[in-house]
């Protein structure tokens, strides 16, 4: 979506089907980054409830 971001999202292997504002995938994509236990893994990303922070680091 091109609408602002929330900050939070739902993350994990396997999240029901939904959207996610763009600005919300960059900020996950950089919070990946930081986040070891993230680098070669795949997840499902969409808008949630959770901080980005918080959300990856429960994967």
């Amino acid at each position: 979506m091109n609408e602002p971001g929330t900050g939070k999202v739902s993350a994990g292997e396997k999240t029901e089907r939904g959207i996610i504002p763009r600005e919300d995938v960059a900020k996950a994509v950089v919070a990946c980054l930081k986040e070891e236990h993230t680098h070669n893994k795949s997840f499902d990303l969409v808008s949630g409830d959770t901080p980005i922070e918080e959300a990856l680091k429960r994967i």
